[in-house]
């Protein structure tokens, strides 16, 4: 009778509860606590069992409860890059990346092993090229100067242009056995070739000169052929001389240098000084240019103005500075007796 009654009451038997799948926001509502990493195992012990009582408030299902705990310790994406940069990348290795950067260049004639390693570089080394502008003056830098100034001429206007300009400039400069082969030619000619000539006879002298502020200088040719190079600075007292007696000082500076070659000997002077070819019709003379006027009769030469434009040789050594030489006054040796 009783378990008649008990069937009415119960025509059905009851289901077991089904576990209810809660969302990430009924998680976070019940305030789970976030595991800070740095307090030790006592600490991770306690977040362990408070996570777990805020699983069982929130009725989390299990394949939720390591979703959502995680999600609870969430970082952001630029925290997550410090925490590996600290841990992979020290301070130390960026200081020998941006040192390696600084100095990165062309080895040889390897442009893509430069490309590839400065595009690493590049991005590790972001502070270092904060815009484009300094992105490509650091690239144009390590390129070897045959092509530097090329790629700087044609004012590209990105990394990529860069790149392209100079590939197409290095395929033009590759050094290959046909270029060996020149430079060893033309080292052995210019290492075979003699600086001076000798002179052949007494004819076709021809001596250029010049004086400037710095000094005087002169060359002697033959046939197109250097014969005799000189030159000499100025003496403090001469730097108040006027244009007229410094080239007139030249020209004499000239033929005492080069007297063993030009006595006797008929010669043709070349200057820059236009006024000075008529020299020897002047009535007015100063006495050290009656001096040299005297010294100049001496010998078989004629005068014609040469432009300064193309006095170029002589003009260089007018101008050549000299290193004054180092004079000791007194020199005191100490010999120290406990020396091997």
């Amino acid at each position: 009778m009783a378990n008649a009654d008990n069937a009415n009451r119960n025509p059905k038997q009851r289901d077991a509860p089904v576990e209810r799948k809660c969302s990430y926001k009924e998680f976070m509502s019940c305030q789970p606590f976030n595991f800070k990493g740095s307090k030790g195992a006592i600490r991770l012990i306690n977040w362990f069992e408070r996570t777990e009582s805020v699983f069982s408030c929130s009725n989390c299902t299990y394949d939720c409860k390591v979703k959502f705990s995680t999600e609870a310790y969430k970082i952001t994406w630029v925290e997550f890059k410090k925490l590996l940069i600290k841990k992979y990348c020290p301070r130390t290795e960026i200081q020998k990346m941006e040192d390696e950067f600084y100095h990165l260049t062309v080895k040889g004639n390897d442009l893509k092993t430069y490309i590839r390693r400065f595009q690493e570089l590049a991005t590790l080394c972001a502070t270092m090229v904060s815009n484009s502008e300094k992105l490509l003056e650091a690239f144009i830098r390590g390129l070897p100067r045959s092509i530097e100034g090329n790629v700087i001429t044609s004012k590209p206007q990105s990394l990529e242009e860069a790149i392209n300009i100079a590939q197409r400039l290095m395929d033009q400069y590759i050094w290959k056995e046909e270029q060996e082969s020149a430079f060893k030619l033309l080292k052995q000619k210019l290492c075979e070739a003699s600086i001076l000539a000798l002179p052949e006879g007494n004819d076709d002298f021809f001596v250029y000169c010049d004086a400037s502020l710095q000094g005087l200088g002169a060359v002697q040719i033959q046939k197109e052929k250097a014969i005799a190079y000189a030159s000499r600075q100025l003496k403090p007292h001469k730097e108040n001389y006027t244009t007229h007696d410094l080239e007139l000082g030249g020209v004499m500076f000239a033929l005492k240098i080069q007297r063993h070659y030009l006595y006797s000997t008929k010669c043709t002077i070349f200057t820059d000084h236009k006024s000075f070819q008529h020299i020897l019709n002047q009535k007015e003379l100063n006495m050290g240019q009656r001096r040299w006027l005297e010294l100049l009769v001496d010998y078989d030469c004629e005068i014609h103005y040469h432009p300064g434009k193309a006095n170029v040789v002589a003009d260089s050594l007018s101008r050549k500075e000299r290193i004054k030489q180092l004079r000791v006054r007194s020199l005191i040796l100490i010999i120290h007796p406990k020396l091997p």
